[in-house]
C-alpha cells in the first residue's frame, strides 16, 4: 500500500554508535564534530558506546563545528551504558553548551536514575524548569528529592555555556563565567541533611531527556541544541574561563525553505507542495508566530518521483491550525551536510474536485465488530424500572453508533483462588473455585450484569487487571519476578468455565491489561492460556500481548531505549511462543495524543505483524484507542469543541489514523471507555473519556460518538475490506457487506471538496445513501441518485466525516419497472420506523434495540441482499423476513391507516410458500391465502383509528422463501 511504505520510510528509528573520547581517564567528552556516515567518530575510550535514538536528533552547526540538536520528541535521546566514569559519587563536573528553544515545560538535559526502583535512585539529573530556571537536583536514600536552582532564566535562543560542580555537598551553577547558583542542596523534607555523596545507580546515563513518575518511561524531552558536553568525576572547583556566546542560530545551517504565512493565504492555498531532489531526510517545522511554543515537526515524505504534497491546517491529521493568525512555515535537512534540496516549492489551492475509486475485487481483512473496554456496573439492579432508567439509555447510545461488543474488566483473579490447588493445570479443584464464586457478591453482580448486556444484543469479552499474590514471586535482592505461568493459565481457564456453567460464552479473553512483565513472561501466559483452553474446549481468541504499539505505560523498559521497540519486542515474542496457533494480536492506542502513534504502528503491521511464516493467520485488534488525554503541543487548539478530553479534532484522527491508514491491517476495534458513570458513581467506575457521558438525566454525545458512528453504524461485523483509494489526499477506506458498498471518507478542508464516485467493476443500485457528520456534531442521512450505473457525485461539507452506502447491483430475479413513490410527511415507511420487538434467526424475540443483530428481518433488502421483487417490479421501500418471523410496530400519534402488499419474493426459489396476516392490537387486520414466488402479492389498507400496535405475520411452510411487506407505511392523512 503506497501510504504504508511512504510512512514506513518516514518512521524509520536512527541508531547508531557514539564513540567517546577521554581526558585523563576521569572524562567522557562529547562534541558531535566527527561525523562519518551516521556515526560519531571519536576514537581512544575503552567504554560501550551510547545509542542515539529515535527519528532525530538534528545534526546541527555548533559553537565550534557541529551541535545535535533535539526536536523535542520524547523519543530522542543519546543513553550511555552505565560505568565508573558516570557513577560519581562525591565530585561530580558537568559542562555544555546549550541552544534552548523556550521554556514552558521541564526540559530533560542530563539523566542518570532510576524511577521503577522502590525508592526511587535519582544519582543526578539537570533540567530546565518550565520559568526557565537551571535545576541541578539528585534524591536522597529515602527517595526525597534534593536539588538547586540558578537564580535566573536560562536565556532561551541563544547559546549559554553552562558548568555545574558537585563536591562533597558544595554545589554551583555557572552560565558563562558567572556563578547563578551556590551551597548544598536544598532539601524538601524538613529535618533531611543535604546530600555529601551522591547514590549510586547502575542507569544509564541519558542525554536529551528525563523519565517520568509512572513506570520511568521517557519523559520531559529537551527541545533545542547541546554541544561540547563533558562530565568529569575529577574534583572541580570552578570551570574555566569561557568563551563568549556565538550568536549563530544552530538551525540556520539546516533550513531548506522558509516563510511566514497570514491565515487569509493559508486558507486560500493550505496545500505545501513541490519536489525533493537529492539525498537525505527533511522535516516541515510549523509555528504559531503568536505563540512560538505551539510547534509542530512532521517528516517530509516524497512520492516515488519525488514529489510531495503536504496539506496545512489538516482537520484531524498532524496539523490543526485552528484560528492561528499567523504561521511562520521552514523545512530543515536533518544533518547540515545531507545534499536534499527543495525546488518548485509552493502554496496552492489544491484539487478542486477528487476522483474516488473504490476496487470490491480487492479483497481485505474482515472486520469482526466494534465496542468498548469498560468497567460492568458495580451494583446491578433487579428492578427492571431502575435498569430502564439507568442502564437502558446507555446501551441505546452505544447501539446507535453501532457498537457490537463490549470487553469487560472483572478485575483481580484472585478471588478465585486464594492459594494454589495443586501443581496439574490440567486438574483443576472447580468445587474450590465454585465456592468462591457463589460467595464473592462482585462476582454475582457481575454475571447479573453480563446476563443484562447479552439479553440486550451485545456481545462481550472479559479481561483481567491482576492476579493473586503467589502468582507473581519477588526476589527483595534482585527485585526479580518469577510468573506462575501454568497456574495463571489455570485460573483464567477455570475462569471461563465458570461464566459457561452460567449460560455465558465470551468472545475473547485477554490475559494480561497493561503488563508490567517482561516481554516473554507476558508472551508466555498468553500462549499457555490459549492452549490451555483449547484443551478444555474453548475456541475462543486469547488476545495478546495488550502493549501500547508506541513503548510505555507499565511495560518493561529495561534495554528498550526506543518507543517502538517497546511495543515490537513485545509483539515478537508473542508471536513466537503462540507456534502454529492462530494468534490475535491486541494493541493498546491512544489515537490522538502520540505523534508516533501511525508511523510506530504502520511499522509494527509491515515488520512484524504482517509478515506470514508459514502461511500462518494473524489478527490485529486496536484496544482501549481513542482520545483519553490532550492532543498535546502538536495540535494547536484542542480545546476549539469541548475540552482537552474530547475534542473533534482527536476523533477526526481516530478515525484517519485507525480506520483509515491501517484499514488493511485492523479487524476489530475496541474505544477506550463506552461511558462515564452512570446515575451515582458507585454504580459505574466513572471515567471522562467515554463516548457518552451518562447521569440519571443527562445523556451527552461526544465527538468520539459521532465520529465512531460513521464506521461502526454502516459497518456491520462480516464486512470485509475492499481496495479503495483516492486520486489526491483525500482519505478514504470502504468494505464490502452482502452486496452493499460501504464507504468512508474525511475532508479535512475549511472548503467543501467534490467527488467522482466510481466503482467500475460492479454495477450499482438506483440510489444510495449519504450520512454526514460535521465538526459542529451536525448530522445528516440523505438519499443521493446516482448518475450512472458505476458512479455517484458528491459533495463533502467542510471539515467532515461522510458515509456514502450503495448496493451492488446484478439481481437474482429481474424485473421490469420500480416503484419508488415520493415518502412525502404523510407517509412513515415501516422500514424507516423503529419497531417495539422483531423475531431474531432462531426464533426469539427481541426490541428494536437490537438492530439488525441476528435479525430474521431485513430493510429495503432480502435476506441475501437482493432487491425486493414482487410480479416483475422491484420496490424500493419494504421489509422481508426468511421463513417465518414476526415484527410489532407502535401506531405513531396520527397515523389514519396502515397500506402496502405483501407476497412471496421473486428471488425465493422452490416450491416453498408462504402466508401473511396482521394483527390490530389483538383483532385480525389481515389474512392471506399461501403464496408462492411469482405472484402478484396481496395489497391491503387497513384503519388505524384506535389502534396501539400492528403485528406483522408471515408464516411459512415448505422450503423457506422471502416474506416481503412491500411499501408499507403509516399514512397521516
Amino acid at each position: 500500500m503506497k501510504t504504508r511504505s511512504s510512512y514506513r520510510t518516514l518512521a524509520w528509528v536512527l541508531f547508531f554508535l557514539v564513540p567517546l573520547a577521554a581526558a585523563q581517564g576521569r572524562e567522557i567528552r562529547l562534541d558531535f564534530n566527527q561525523v562519518q556516515g551516521s556515526n560519531l567518530a571519536l576514537p581512544g575510550l575503552d567504554l560501550s558506546a551510547g545509542v542515539l535514538t529515535g527519528r532525530g536528533p538534528l545534526w546541527a552547526r555548533g559553537v565550534a563545528g557541529n551541535a545535535i540538536y533535539f526536536t523535542g520528541d520524547v523519543a530522542e535521546a543519546v543513553v550511555i551504558p552505565h560505568h565508573p566514569l558516570n557513577d560519581a559519587r562525591e565530585s561530580l563536573a558537568i559542562g555544555f553548551w546549550i541552544y534552548p528553544e523556550g521554556h514552558g515545560d521541564h526540559r530533560g538535559i542530563v539523566w542518570k536514575g532510576d524511577r521503577s526502583a522502590s525508592p526511587e535512585r535519582i544519582q543526578y539529573k539537570v533540567n530546565t524548569r518550565p520559568e526557565g530556571k537551571l535545576e541541578f537536583s539528585a534524591k536522597g536514600a529515602q527517595g526525597e528529592w534534593q536539588q538547586i536552582f540558578s537564580d535566573r532564566e536560562l536565556p532561551p535562543r541563544q547559546w549559554t555555556r553552562v558548568t555545574i560542580t558537585f563536591l562533597r555537598g558544595d554545589c554551583a551553577i555557572w552560565f558563562g563565567g558567572e556563578r547563578v547558583a551556590k551551597g548544598p542542596f536544598q532539601v524538601e523534607r524538613p529535618g533531611t541533611a543535604p546530600l555529601t555523596e551522591l547514590l549510586s545507580c547502575p542507569a544509564p546515563l541519558v542525554l536529551g531527556r528525563m523519565a517520568n513518575r509512572v513506570g520511568g518511561a521517557p519523559a520531559y524531552p529537551l527541545q533545542g541544541a547541546l554541544d561540547d558536553f563533558f562530565l568529569s568525576t575529577a574534583p572541580l572547583e570552578a570551570p574555566p574561563k569561557s568563551e563568549a556566546a556565538p550568536a549563530t542560530d544552530p538551525l540556520a545551517s539546516l533550513v531548506l525553505f522558509e516563510k511566514t504565512v497570514p491565515k487569509a493565504e493559508l486558507r486560500e492555498t493550505p496545500v505545501f507542495a513541490g519536489s525533493a531532489k537529492g539525498r537525505g531526510a527533511w522535516i516541515v517545522e510549523v509555528t504559531d508566530r503568536a505563540k512560538p511554543s505551539r510547534q509542530l515537526r512532521i517528516p517530509g515524505a516524497t512520492d516515488p518521483q519525488g514529489r510531495f504534497r503536504i496539506l496545512l491546517d489538516d482537520f484531524g491529521g498532524a496539523l490543526d491550525l485552528g484560528e492561528t493568525p499567523v504561521i511562520q512555515l521552514r523545512v530543515f535537512r536533518m544533518r547540515f551536510d545531507d545534499p536534499v534540496r527543495l525546488a518548485g516549492v509552493a502554496l496552492v489551492a489544491g484539487e478542486k474536485r477528487y476522483a474516488v475509486e473504490l476496487d470490491p475485487s480487492a479483497k481485505g481483512q474482515v472486520l469482526t465488530g466494534f465496542g468498548a473496554c469498560t468497567y460492568a456496573a458495580r451494583r446491578f439492579f433487579t428492578n427492571a424500572e431502575e435498569r430502564r432508567v439507568l442502564f437502558a439509555p446507555m446501551l441505546a447510545e452505544m447501539r446507535e453508533a453501532g457498537l457490537t461488543h463490549f470487553d469487560f474488566d472483572f478485575g483481580n483473579l484472585s478471588v478465585l483462588e486464594p492459594t494454589n490447588d495443586n501443581s496439574d493445570p490440567r486438574s483443576m479443584d472447580m468445587d474450590k473455585y465454585r465456592a468462591q464464586w457463589r460467595s464473592r457478591p462482585e462476582i454475582s453482580n457481575f454475571v447479573a450484569f453480563l446476563k443484562y448486556v447479552r439479553e440486550e444484543g451485545f456481545r462481550f469479552g472479559v479481561r483481567c487487571s491482576s492476579y493473586a499474590p503467589w502468582h507473581v514471586a519477588n526476589d527483595p535482592a534482585t527485585r526479580a519476578q518469577t510468573h506462575q505461568v501454568d497456574e495463571i493459565a489455570e485460573t483464567w481457564v477455570a475462569f471461563l468455565r465458570l461464566l459457561r456453567e452460567e449460560g455465558l460464552e465470551p468472545t475473547h479473553a485477554v490475559p494480561v491489561w497493561e503488563p508490567s512483565f517482561h516481554p516473554d513472561t507476558v508472551a508466555a501466559i498468553c500462549a499457555t492460556t490459549q492452549r490451555l483452553a483449547r484443551q478444555h474446549g474453548f475456541l475462543l481468541p486469547i488476545v495478546g500481548p495488550y502493549v501500547i504499539a508506541t513503548g510505555g505505560q507499565s511495560m518493561e523498559m529495561t534495554s528498550m531505549p526506543d518507543l517502538y521497540e517497546t511495543g515490537a519486542l513485545y509483539t515478537r515474542a508473542y508471536l513466537k511462543a503462540c507456534g502454529e496457533t492462530a494468534p490475535v494480536i491486541g494493541l493498546e492506542d491512544y489515537a490522538s495524543g502520540v505523534p508516533l502513534v501511525r508511523p510506530n504502528l504502520l511499522r509494527l503491521w509491515d515488520e512484524v505483524i504482517h509478515p506470514l511464516e508459514g502461511g500462518m493467520p494473524r489478527e490485529l485488534w486496536m484496544l482501549e484507542y481513542g482520545a483519553p488525554h490532550g492532543i498535546g503541543p502538536w495540535n494547536f487548539f484542542p480545546n476549539r469543541w469541548h475540552g482537552p478530553l474530547s475534542t473533534y479534532e482527536g476523533a477526526f484522527r481516530l478515525a484517519r489514523d485507525l480506520h483509515q491508514l491501517l484499514d488493511g491491517g485492523v479487524s476489530r476495534f475496541y474505544f477506550w471507555k463506552a461511558w462515564d458513570s452512570i446515575g451515582e458513581t458507585e454504580i459505574v467506575i466513572p471515567s471522562s473519556w467515554g463516548l457518552v457521558k451518562g447521569l440519571r438525566a443527562d445523556e451527552e454525545r461526544r465527538p468520539q460518538f459521532y465520529t465512531a458512528r460513521m464506521f461502526w453504524k454502516y459497518m456491520p461485523p462480516g464486512s470485509q475490506r475492499i481496495g479503495a483509494r483516492s486520486h489526491g489526499d483525500l482519505p478514504v477506506s470502504a468494505v464490502q457487506n452482502g452486496r452493499r458498498l460501504i464507504a468512508v471518507l474525511s475532508n479535512p478542508r475549511r472548503t467543501p471538496v467534490a467527488v467522482d464516485f466510481s466503482v467500475p467493476r460492479a454495477a450499482l443500485g438506483a440510489r444510495g445513501l449519504l450520512a454526514t457528520t460535521t465538526e459542529q456534531t451536525q448530522f445528516t442521512e440523505r438519499e443521493i441518485d446516482s448518475v450512472s450505473e458505476s458512479g455517484f457525485a458528491l459533495e463533502l461539507p467542510p471539515r467532515s466525516v461522510s458515509t456514502f452506502v450503495c448496493r451492488i447491483g446484478s439481481p437474482q430475479a429481474p424485473y421490469d419497472r420500480v416503484s419508488n413513490p415520493e415518502k412525502g410527511p404523510a407517509r412513515a415507511w415501516l422500514s424507516e420506523s423503529e419497531w417495539v420487538s422483531a423475531t431474531t434467526v432462531k426464533g426469539a424475540t427481541l426490541p428494536y434495540a437490537v438492530g439488525a443483530l441476528d435479525l430474521a428481518w431485513r430493510r429495503d433488502e432480502t435476506w441475501k441482499g437482493d432487491y425486493l421483487v414482487l410480479d416483475r417490479t422491484r420496490f424500493r421501500h419494504g421489509l422481508t423476513v426468511w421463513g417465518a418471523g414476526t415484527m410489532v410496530f407502535a401506531v405513531p400519534p396520527g397515523a389514519k391507516r396502515l397500506e402496502g402488499r405483501a407476497g412471496v419474493d421473486s428471488a425465493s426459489v422452490g416450491s416453498g410458500s408462504a402466508k401473511f396476516s396482521i394483527r390490530l392490537d389483538q383483532s385480525v387486520g389481515l389474512e392471506t391465502p399461501w403464496m408462492k414466488a411469482g405472484d402478484k402479492g396481496e395489497a391491503f389498507q387497513l384503519p388505524l383509528e384506535g389502534v396501539r400496535t400492528i403485528k406483522l405475520i408471515v408464516e411459512s411452510q415448505g422450503a423457506p422463501v422471502c416474506g416481503d411487506w412491500v411499501e408499507a407505511a403509516f399514512v397521516m392523512e
